[in-house]
């Protein structure tokens, strides 16, 4: 039967993860630098592990042919996860699967009855090189529009603070934040209108979550201000960002190529309503 894993024993999933399977949000979880919840097989001995990045989505890790896990998933899911996740207002399960080849037909053995969509993420590397040719960008932010660092000053005096809070949720306090991760916004009368954050955290390796919560502020590229002061500070402090998107987010794929990050690895997601 499918069992939670306490925190402190969440270091026993490190052995399932294979070579070239080195996510920074689940390396971030393990550590208990971002939230997380971990469910196994087995809280002594696990082989297979889904990965619960809070307010992100899930992941599945270890051995894909491991019966005490698979034929306990659709159970696990209706009675436990929906439920947990139907409480913080998080509707649709969305997981990657990790040494994705070799798993069960996902509508059939992994989510039976329910009619689950594949997609499929890049995951991106970054290249230092290709960044530094980029032309300056602090002229580029126009007369109306502030850069600012996102802290506990900001916090307190933006007009949209729900805006901030929203994103640095995977993290577990503010506080949390502003001690471990990097993160810049562009302000607009006084409100967030795009910001670019740490969403995870491990190591020297910072997880990139971006957005314009405002839409009329879109397609102005402020996102591209907003990541080109958080990709400065990561390089001045010696930090490597991280990108992955879904396949079929044009717009965050060239933002990611435009700012020195190459496609590396494809990733097969699925997802439906709980």
């Amino acid at each position: 039967m499918i069992t939670e894993l306490p925190p402190e024993d969440f270091h026993l999933i490190s052995p399932l993860l294979k070579e070239g399977e080195d996510i920074v949000a689940i390396q971030a979880i393990i550590a208990g630098t971002n939230r997380g919840r971990i469910f196994v097989d087995d809280p002594r001995a696990p082989r297979t592990a889904l990965v619960w990045a809070i307010f992100s989505m899930y992941y599945l890790v270890g051995d894909d042919q491991n019966p005490a896990f698979n034929l306990d998933f659709s159970r696990f899911l209706s009675q436990q996860l929906a439920p947990a996740n139907l409480n913080i207002g998080a509707t649709w399960f969305i997981v990657t699967l990790l040494s994705d080849l070799k798993w069960p037909d996902p509508p059939g053995t992994l989510f039976q009855g329910r009619s689950a969509e594949c997609f499929h993420r890049w995951t991106f590397t970054f290249q230092p090189e290709l960044y530094r040719r980029l032309p300056d960008w602090r002229d580029q932010i126009t007369s109306g529009y502030e850069l600012r660092r996102i802290g506990p000053d900001l916090l307190d005096s933006c007009a949209n603070r729900e805006a901030v809070l929203e994103a640095i949720e995977t993290w577990p306090s503010p506080h949390a934040f502003f001690e471990g991760g990097i993160g810049y916004c562009i302000l607009v009368d006084g409100k967030v209108a795009s910001w670019c954050v740490s969403a995870y955290m491990h190591a020297n390796s910072h997880e990139i979550s971006i957005a314009t919560p405002i839409t009329q502020q879109r397609r102005k590229g402020l996102a591209t201000l907003a990541a080109r002061a958080y990709i400065d500070e990561c390089l001045q402090r010696g930090c490597l960002p991280e990108w992955d998107t879904e396949t079929t987010n044009l717009g965050s794929n060239a933002l990611a190529e435009k700012l020195g990050f190459v496609k590396h690895q494809k990733q097969r997601c699925f997802e439906f309503p709980f």
